[in-house]
């Protein structure tokens, strides 16, 4: 990953959480599994959570707003990221939490931690936008205790290709990411390399695939959920003419089958430290 696009990510794309929010939002209205990726992963989160629990690319605060219930009362919780509009977002949004947070930003390709000082680290897709992937993992795996877990979640590599195949059909010199399109399935933490990376440093890894999929049955979400990711997908449909097409060929494929169908690969991995 370039520096030029990993400023990017930071200072634009993650700048606040809007980009994200579109893209959640979608998942929330049309996945068919209604139990939700982040209540999913918070059961494995409920099995080792004894100890002082560190985020990592929290965003908005996400996972703890859809665990408001059960979110362990005693135990020391620090959310970060490397964005301070994502932290400023995350404190307001869960400001009403009958639990109590800690904020910091943090750049996870340098954690200034304590060695052996968290239970569990969360690193929730958000390894695969780290510039030295292996050098990240290295570092989480220093600060995490004995016995204690990292858990991350991450795409596989044929994720949502549906989208990502009606969208290259369009424009075929769209950038999804650092990537052309039709390279996106090449991610640089995913559920085929993953385990792969974390056994570098990890001593034992679990990987758990998540069944869903996405049944859009309205042109608009899909739209902004297209614009909202890193590229030029938003200044190559600013034409008029190009995003004409693209929600002409949303609707007609929404007619004609019932809805847009979306195949979603995702899992998480728990490493384990001892």
């Amino acid at each position: 990953m370039s520096d030029n696009f990993n400023r990017y990510l930071h200072e634009v794309q993650y700048k606040d959480p809007s980009n994200l929010n579109a893209r959640v939002e979608l998942h929330q209205r049309y996945s068919t599994n209604r139990q939700g990726l982040h209540r999913w992963i918070f059961d494995y989160l409920l099995e080792r959570a004894d100890g002082r629990i560190l985020e990592l690319g929290s965003g908005p605060g996400h996972l703890w707003r859809r665990n408001l219930d059960r979110i362990p009362a005693s135990v020391p919780l620090i959310l970060s990221d490397v964005s301070h509009g994502m932290i400023t977002a995350a404190k307001r949004e869960l400001s009403n939490a009958p639990v109590h947070f800690h904020y910091t930003v943090i750049d996870a390709l340098s954690l200034p931690l304590p060695s052996n000082s968290f239970n569990i680290v969360i690193a929730n897709h958000m390894i695969y936008h780290i510039p030295d992937i292996p050098k990240a993992i290295e570092d989480m795996h220093r600060i995490i205790s004995r016995d204690g877990c990292l858990l991350a979640a991450t795409n596989g590599d044929d994720h949502l290709h549906e989208i990502h195949d009606l969208v290259h059909s369009i424009e075929p010199s769209i950038l999804f990411g650092s990537c052309d399109l039709k390279d996106v399935r090449i991610i640089p933490f995913s559920m085929s390399n993953g385990e792969e990376l974390l056994n570098a440093s990890f001593e034992r890894v679990l990987k758990f695939n998540f069944d869903d999929e996405l049944i859009i049955t309205e042109v608009e979400p899909l739209v902004q959920y297209i614009l909202s990711f890193p590229g030029n997908a938003r200044e190559v449909f600013a034409s008029e003419e190009k995003l004409s097409e693209l929600k002409s060929t949303i609707a007609e494929r929404i007619r004609k089958n019932g809805a847009f169908y979306a195949t979603k690969s995702a899992g998480l991995f728990v490493a384990i430290n001892g």
